[in-house]
């Protein structure tokens, strides 16, 4: 056999067998991390700084003031770290901290570990952002009295795991690039969507960029956000699913922000977290989830709406790098309203193809599904997008009041509404539950006076380059590329004629949409003179709490407007015209986009989180829209132990999440128990032979949980946060209907109909 023969043979063995050469290369090198990452674990780095190495082991009144070094020099590979120190004494405005002397920034995370008395072995947890040498540094103020024993410092996993998780994420990126690969060489796939496809994956690292410099960039809600996914793993953690309660807020009280506000997309930052991974690691995992669904979910829905892919990455493009997102995303850090964006596309392209489509095809009734995915999807993750999106759905209904109620239009519309709130019922019954029953701030105290004054101006409307105002007046811009967009729709409506109807009705409704989001947004709008006269639908329409909230809204109709201008602008004058205005819209966009990330990245604070350490996690719930009215603030700052009172003895106290268990025991007369837990309805209380019954748990003084422990008692007692049996049947409910949902979907796919959404 001639050597070009065996090579001939070899290949075809190869192709023959490529899948499993392939699931055998994955299962190498998939061995290969997990091993790297076990020897990792088994080889970290511990040191003993006993206080023979330490230079000052007695601080006192008479040591000079300012910094100085106390330990010599040692190696640290990049990484997560603890330190603890032993030490005897107190010196409340004396501190150490590890630090490393290089001529670039931020390398070693200067975090401090105070004198307090009797807080001795309290754990500090920092990060070395390369391989350096670091010595401890002590920064006195002549207070005190301290006598340093040993200085303890260990390595931790975190960083394996993120290493792991890292070549995890980059096999299985290889993967879908091997994958669609191998399925183009079967099944050819268009060069135009191997281009749009490529393009896309360009814009998601484009508007992701701020997010791969290995720090999170500490806006107005970053700690906000922080606490709610630390909440819900540490909620998971204590037993409950889904988390109701988030059980780190206010010092561990615990906060109903998880059923008042979506939460679902969080809960995959929560696994990470589960996972081992650092929390602003795990947030800057998200924000490119986010991106890389937003581009392509906007895309799917542009691209149908405007039946033409290359207007659709346009439109895509205008929408994703639009100021306002870029704003949420980096400066505002508003987790929730730039999730929200992902599914705002959807709701667009829903009630298009309800409107727009055909009634008498036969995939015509699958056209809820891509309305009924946009409204869940706002629902679980931001309900004042919720709020806003229903006004506009609303006005939708009654312009197009006729086609409203045809027949099987309004069946589409009924059964999107149906489906999503049977979907949503896990979420939607507890929240109703809450909002009607509890005393909660948010639905007793209501000041929106303001809103009017909270709008944009037109110059901040049109700006090209939005200025980065992290103290003052943030910037509040629908950006340039998108107001010439409206303009040149409203120019292309009043040059095109008949010839292009189909096209010319969609924007005759989308440019007015959009006009009108972006008045409701500015400060010309009429804010209190509207709510006064719509009476309690003016107190819905004031309950976004800031007028330029509406730019989201503005932002998506404005993008779509643009692409029917487009359109009409192709067809009349061709497609030179039509490519050089394409240019200089993308342009705009691209440099809006791109300066307002960079003026974030420049001007913004940096936060290198493992953890809550340093976050008030009180404070972090800002506004405190869902705490109960008779939260006294004072006391669940200072007090974090339960307090007893009368006859009542308490011992072996354990508290995990919002799970507390302690033993209880009545001397000689009745007494209770005051438990650092916020009393909102739906805790349960199990004692001993379940001696106790519901009515010994209530609500105590400054709402409170409080447990009556009654004369005679003696028994463990356990009080965790349990719900009711109607949330439980919401539960099954939404399970049950998404169930049905995807054998609705796969049965039409099976008898071969075209299930087109």
């Amino acid at each position: 056999m001639q050597v070009g023969e065996k090579i001939t043979l070899i290949q075809k063995q190869v192709k023959r067998y490529a899948v499993l050469l392939a699931a055998a290369a994955d299962f190498i090198l998939i061995a290969i991390a997990i091993f790297s990452y076990s020897n990792a674990v088994k080889h970290l780095s511990v040191w003993d700084i006993m206080s023979e190495q330490i230079q000052i082991q007695d601080i006192d009144n008479q040591t000079s003031e300012g910094m100085l070094y106390i330990t010599d020099e040692f190696p640290m590979k990049k990484g997560h770290y603890v330190y603890w120190v032993e030490y005897e004494g107190g010196a409340p405005d004396t501190w150490i901290y590890p630090y490393a002397y290089v001529d670039y920034y931020d390398k070693v995370e200067m975090k401090e570990f105070y004198f307090h008395e009797g807080c001795s072995g309290e754990k500090v947890e920092f990060g070395v952002n390369a391989d350096l040498m670091v010595r401890f540094y002590l920064q006195h103020h002549g207070s005190g009295e301290v006598h340093i024993k040993e200085i303890h410092l260990e390595e931790t996993p975190m960083q394996a795991r993120k290493d792991l998780l890292g070549s995890m994420a980059w096999l299985a990126a290889v993967n879908i690039l091997l994958f669609i690969y191998c399925y183009d060489k079967r099944h050819p796939i268009a060069v135009s969507t191997k281009y749009v496809f490529a393009g896309l994956s360009a814009l998601v690292l484009i508007v992701s960029y701020p997010l791969f410099t290995g720090y999170a960039l500490n806006g107005h809600d970053f700690d906000f956000h922080m606490v709610r996914i630390e909440g819900i793993k540490d909620g998971l953690l204590a037993g409950q699913f889904p988390v109701r309660i988030n059980p780190d807020f206010f010092y561990g009280y615990g906060y109903a922000n998880s059923i008042m506000y979506g939460e679902l997309l969080l809960y995959f930052p929560a696994l990470l977290r589960l996972a081992g991974i650092s929390l602003t690691d795990t947030f800057c995992i998200y924000g490119f989830l986010v991106n890389v669904l937003t581009v392509f979910g906007a895309y799917w829905c542009f691209s149908r709406m405007l039946r033409d892919k290359a207007v659709g990455v346009i439109v895509t493009l205008l929408y994703v790098t639009a100021p306002y997102r870029m704003l949420n995303m980096y400066l505002r850090i508003a987790a929730g309203e730039y999730s929200a964006m992902i599914f705002l596309p959807f709701l667009a392209y829903g009630l298009y193809g309800i409107y727009v489509s055909d009634t008498e095809e036969k995939s015509f009734r699958y056209r809820f599904i891509p309305l009924t995915i946009g409204l869940t999807g706002i629902i679980q993750t931001h309900v004042l997008t919720g709020e806003m999106a229903a006004i506009f759905i609303g006005l939708t209904c009654l312009v197009l009041i006729k086609r409203t109620f045809t027949g099987k239009r309004f069946r589409e519309l009924a059964k999107s509404v149906g489906v999503t709130l049977l979907l949503n019922a896990w979420f939607l019954v507890p929240f109703a539950d809450y909002y009607i029953t509890q005393d909660i701030k948010v639905a007793r105290v209501r000041d929106f006076a303001h809103i009017r004054k909270t709008g944009a101006d037109l110059s901040q409307i049109m700006a090209l380059f939005p200025q980065y105002e992290a103290e003052n007046d943030m910037p509040k811009a629908l950006g340039l590329a998108l107001a010439l967009g409206l303009v040149l729709c409203a120019v292309m409506l009043w040059a095109v004629k008949k010839e292009q109807c189909g096209v010319k009705k969609s924007a005759c409704f989308f440019l007015p949409a959009g006009i009108l989001a972006t008045w409701m947004s500015t400060v010309y709008f009429p804010w209190d003179s509207v709510a006064d006269r719509l009476g309690g639908l003016g107190e819905l329409l004031l309950a976004v709490q800031f007028s330029w909230r509406y730019l989201g809204i503005a932002m998506l109709f404005g993008a779509i407007a643009a692409g029917f201008a487009l359109l009409m602008l192709k067809e009349k004058e061709g497609k030179q015209v039509f490519a050089a205005a394409s240019v200089v819209l993308c342009m705009l966009a691209a440099i809006s986009g791109i300066y307002f990330m960079q003026e974030c990245m420049n001007q913004g604070a940096k936060a290198e989180l493992s953890g809550l350490e340093g976050i008030n996690t009180q404070h972090a719930a800002m506004e405190e829209e869902y705490v109960l009215c008779k939260k006294n603030y004072d006391l669940v700052e200072e007090v974090h132990e339960p307090r007893v009172y009368g006859g009542a003895v308490i011992e072996d106290y354990e508290k995990q999440g919002t799970n507390i268990r302690f033993h209880a025991e009545s001397n000689g007369a009745e007494g209770y128990v005051l438990l650092p837990l916020l009393a909102y309805k739906g805790y349960g209380l199990k004692s001993s032979e379940d001696s106790l019954g519901a009515e010994y748990l209530t609500e105590g003084p400054d709402a409170v949980v409080q447990v009556t422990i009654p004369e005679g008692f003696s028994g463990d007692i356990e009080v965790r946060f349990q719900g009711f049996w109607y949330w439980r049947l919401a539960e099954a409910v939404s399970v049950i209907t998404l169930a049905a949902l995807l054998l609705y979907v796969w049965r039409g796919r099976h008898n071969g109909r075209k299930v087109n959404m």
